[in-house]
C-alpha cells in the first residue's frame, strides 16, 4: 500500500491547530433560572458544566476544570464563594458574570475572595461583568478580596469592588498584588473598601505594571498613608480617566494616591473633595506625573497642564458622579490619553474634545440625519430630541435645524459651519451659548 506523506504531514498539522486552540465553555448557576442570562437550568455540582442545561453551582468547580483558552460564565445570581483559586500555570481563562447587577459574590468578611498563586506563569485571565463584596476582615494577610501573588496580563473590566475590609493589621482593602504581576482595571468601581493599614483599594508591592482606566474611585478609607499605596516592588502604575472622589481618611492617610518606590502616571483624571491632605504624593525615590487632570492638593509630583475649577458632578449626594453641563471637566482632556470608551462604554469624545475623569459628557449633536425640524428624534445623535437640560451641538451638516415651536435646552454650542434658524414668534430658551468661528 502506498502512503502520500504529503497527506499525513498535513493532518497532523491540522490536529496539531484544532488542539492548541480547542475551547470549551462552563456554565455556573445557582439554585434559580429567574432572569438568567444563559442558564435554562439550576446548577449543581455534580453536573459536567459543559452545556447551558447542566450548569455547575459553583465557580470553585468550574475552575477545577478550566483549562487554556476556556470561557467560563456565572449566570445570574449570589454566590458566597470564598477562597477561590487560579493556579499557577493558568493561562487564557475567561470568566463572565451576566452583568455588574446581576452576578453578585458576596463573602461575609471573614477571608478572600480569590488569590492568583504564586509562581510567575500564570497568564492572560480576564473577569468581567460581576460585583464582588464583603470580603476579608477576619483573614489575617495582606489583601482581603484579591491576592495577586503571581501572573501577568490578569484584567479585571466592568466590576464592583464595594465594602472590603482588610484585617487590622494587614494591607489592601480590595487588592494586593506582589511578585511580577501586572494588572488592568477597565470600567471598574472602587467603593466603600476600607483597611486600617495602607491601600483602601490597592496595596501595589509587584515589580510589574498597574493599569487603570475609566474606573470610579469613591468612599473608600486608608487608615495609613493612602487609597493607593504603591509600594516596594519597584513597578510602574498607570490612571487614565479615573475619577476619586469622596475618599475619606480614617485617621493619618495623607494622600489617595501614594507612589512609594513605583513610578506614576496619571492622565485625564478627577480628583476632588477626598479627605486626605493631598490628592497624590510622589515619595523622593519615584516619579509622579499628572497630565490635563483637575485635582486639589499634590506633593513631590510634577504636573503638565493642570485643570483649575471644580468637576460639577451631577449628583454627589446620591453617588452619582457623571459631569453635570458647565462642569470644568468637559472638552478638558487630551486625545492623546483618553481610551476609546467611558465607564459607560460611550464613545468618547462626545463633544469637541475628550472630558477628564471615568464618564464622558454625552452631548446630543445635531446630524438632520432625516430632515430640518428640531423636533424630530432621527435628527439627533443620541436619537432623542434634548431635554430641557441638555448640551446641545449644531453641527456643520446638509440639513441644519429649523425651531418650529418654543424649546428649553442646556448649554447650545454652535460648532464652525453650523447654522440654526428660530423661526418667527419661536423661543428657545438656554443656559448658554458659544459661537465656534464659522458658526451662524
Amino acid at each position: 500500500m502506498k502512503i502520500n506523506n504529503s497527506i499525513i504531514s498535513s493532518l497532523i498539522l491540522s490536529f496539531i491547530c484544532v488542539s492548541a486552540t480547542s475551547q470549551t465553555t462552563y456554565y455556573v448557576n445557582d439554585n434559580s433560572t429567574s432572569g438568567d442570562t444563559w442558564c435554562s437550568d439550576v446548577g449543581s455540582d455534580g453536573n459536567n458544566g459543559t452545556s447551558a442545561s447542566t450548569p455547575k453551582a459553583t465557580l470553585a468547580a468550574a475552575l477545577a476544570l478550566a483549562g487554556s483558552n476556556d470561557i467560563i460564565r456565572v449566570d445570574k445570581g449570589t454566590y458566597t464563594e470564598e477562597n477561590l483559586n487560579i493556579a499557577d500555570g493558568s493561562s487564557n481563562i475567561t470568566i463572565n458574570g451576566a452583568g455588574n447587577d446581576k452576578t453578585i459574590f458576596d463573602g461575609d468578611n471573614t477571608d478572600d475572595w480569590l488569590t492568583f498563586a504564586s509562581g510567575g506563569n500564570t497568564v492572560n485571565i480576564t473577569i468581567t461583568d460581576m460585583t464582588v463584596k464583603e470580603y476579608g476582615g477576619t483573614a489575617d494577610q495582606d489583601g482581603a478580596c484579591v491576592r495577586i501573588l503571581g501572573g501577568t496580563g490578569i484584567i479585571f473590566q466592568d466590576v464592583i469592588f464595594h465594602n472590603n475590609i482588610s484585617h487590622s493589621s494587614e494591607n489592601g482593602g480590595v487588592f494586593y498584588a506582589t511578585s511580577t504581576s501586572q494588572l488592568t482595571l477597565d470600567r471598574c468601581v472602587l467603593h466603600n473598601n476600607t483597611t486600617a493599614k495602607r491601600g483602601s483599594c490597592i496595596y501595589w508591592a509587584a515589580s510589574g505594571g498597574l493599569t487603570m482606566q475609566n474606573c470610579l474611585v469613591y468612599e473608600n478609607d486608608a487608615e495609613y498613608y493612602g487609597d493607593f499605596w504603591l509600594a516596594d516592588g519597584g513597578g510602574t502604575a498607570t490612571f487614565t480617566n479615573c475619577t476619586f472622589t469622596d475618599n475619606g481618611p480614617q485617621s493619618s492617610a495623607s494622600t489617595v494616591i501614594y507612589a512609594w518606590d513605583t513610578d506614576a502616571t496619571i492622565n485625564n483624571s478627577i480628583f476632588y473633595n477626598n479627605g486626605s491632605t493631598n490628592d497624590v504624593t510622589d515619595y523622593s525615590s519615584t516619579q509622579g506625573i499628572l497630565n490635563y487632570c483637575m485635582y486639589e492638593s499634590i506633593s513631590g509630583a510634577t504636573s503638565n497642564n493642570q485643570v483649575s475649577g471644580t468637576p460639577t458632578f451631577s449628583d454627589a449626594a446620591n453617588d452619582d458622579y457623571t459631569l453635570a453641563d458647565g462642569s470644568a471637566g468637559i472638552d478638558a482632556g487630551s486625545a492623546s490619553y483618553a481610551p476609546a470608551e467611558d465607564l459607560l462604554g460611550n464613545s468618547r469624545p462626545s463633544g469637541s474634545s475628550d472630558d477628564l475623569g471615568c464618564y464622558e459628557l454625552m452631548v446630543n449633536t445635531w446630524d438632520g440625519s432625516s430632515s430640518t425640524s428640531w423636533n424630530v428624534d432621527a435628527n439627533w445623535s443620541l436619537g432623542a430630541v434634548p431635554g430641557s437640560t441638555d448640551p446641545v451641538f449644531i453641527a456643520d451638516v446638509t440639513n441644519d435645524p429649523i425651531v418650529n415651536v418654543s424649546d428649553q435646552v442646556g448649554s447650545i454650542v454652535i460648532l464652525s459651519g453650523g447654522v440654526l434658524t428660530l423661526s418667527s414668534s419661536v423661543n428657545l430658551t438656554a443656559s448658554s451659548v458659544e459661537l465656534q468661528s464659522g458658526g451662524d
